[in-house]
């Protein structure tokens, strides 16, 4: 099987590429061949990125090019040229997107209210005007960028032209026949994550927590701190990631006074956090971005430590509250503060979490699963 993959970067830029480039990598193993067409006009390139793939190529002419490239199956990432799509779709050749995030379904993209912060569930529609979602900052100016519900739409249905969408849980699934996608056409296919071996012992910290992701508003730190602030246990957190709220996040630690148990380690890379998920008794994820998946669950359990996180979005898909872990409402410092106490109190009921979690790593998450489903 030869499968052309199109997506805007040819880089390391966030998840999905990293799905992109292991997933290439696996389907090597099983004697499939794997092209990339990229948007040139993006100027992030990485030849460690592109040396996975058989033969790479800025997009230019679709049609000639996949006429040339020849694949079986062509399968799209994060690309939505409309006029490119839609050559796509009366292309001869089996289009099959995967959709990771909410950019054709949000006008901020964030599926959060920006007055308030509350998680949205809508479909895309006039409900977005009042919540001001249509409002976008933008470094041109003059400074914000005013996106039409009309424009989404008409997205939405270029790309429910294509023969194929998978999505990655059953929330996200829900999500897209909800808006209109055909039921028969679109499917379910859990990723999985990748769980680098220990080069090295690490001891547990019974009273370390971490939290792993960006630091933006959507990953909810702040709410985990002023759990922090309220819970009784005097437990410690490590924070693995980077983003644009890392000084106000400080600042909010300093004013909550928890500063001296709170460690900002800035950004690693992935084959390196298997220390955190080993020193740590627990993982933390307070999102109120409701994630359409969210790996770091997954991660965390793979090393059999369990997890405290939001009800939102995909995360009960993999955290079964009282199995895996525990289950709390979005934008409740309360709630969690008690899921803490509850966690640090209970050392032998973690413990059965965190293996249980393991076990469905296992049984659901692990690649080779994932990538025998994909070519089916």
């Amino acid at each position: 099987m030869h499968i052309l993959w199109i997506n805007e970067v040819a880089d390391f830029v966030g998840g999905c590429e990293q799905y992109i480039h292991n997933t290439v990598q696996l389907l090597g193993e099983q004697g499939v061949r794997s092209s990339l067409l990229y948007d040139s006009r993006q100027p992030r390139y990485s030849l460690e990125f592109v040396e996975a793939f058989e033969q790479a190529f800025p997009l230019v002419n679709a049609e000639e090019q996949i006429a040339e490239i020849a694949p079986d199956v062509i399968y799209i990432h994060q690309f939505f040229d409309r006029d490119t799509v839609t050559a796509l779709s009366n292309i001869r050749v089996p289009s099959v997107r995967f959709i990771h995030d909410y950019r054709l379904f949000c006008l901020r993209e964030h599926k959060y209210k920006p007055v308030g912060l509350k998680t949205c569930d809508q479909t895309i529609g006039w409900r977005c005007y009042p919540c001001l979602g249509f409002i976008n900052k933008t470094s041109n100016f003059p400074g914000v960028r005013l996106n039409r519900v009309g424009r989404f739409r008409s997205a939405i249905a270029t790309d429910q032209q294509l023969d194929m969408t998978i999505a990655g849980s059953e929330h996200m699934l829900n999500h897209l026949i909800a808006h209109g996608y055909d039921a028969q056409k679109t499917h379910r296919l859990y990723p999985y994550s990748i769980r680098p071996e220990p080069r090295e012992q690490a001891v547990q910290e019974k009273d370390l927590l971490v939290f792993v992701g960006q630091l933006h508003t959507g990953k909810g730190l702040d709410i985990l701190l002023k759990a922090m602030a309220l819970a009784k246990s005097p437990v410690r957190l490590a924070v693995v990631g980077t983003g644009p709220q890392a000084e106000t996040l400080r600042d909010l630690a300093i004013s909550l006074g928890i500063s001296d148990r709170v460690y900002f380690e800035g950004w690693r890379p992935s084959q390196e956090i298997w220390r955190f998920y080993l020193r740590a008794s627990c993982a933390v994820v307070p999102s109120r971005f409701p994630e359409p998946f969210c790996m770091i669950g997954t991660e965390a359990m793979s090393y059999a430590r369990p997890v405290i996180g939001t009800a939102v979005g995909a995360i009960s898909e993999w955290l079964k509250d009282g199995v895996t872990g525990m289950l709390v409402p979005p934008n409740n410092p309360e709630a969690m503060a008690d899921a803490i106490d509850r966690m640090m109190n209970d050392p032998e009921q973690a413990s059965r979490m965190g293996e249980a979690g393991r076990v469905r790593y296992q049984e659901e998450f692990v690649p080779e699963r994932h990538v025998a489903r994909l070519l089916e």
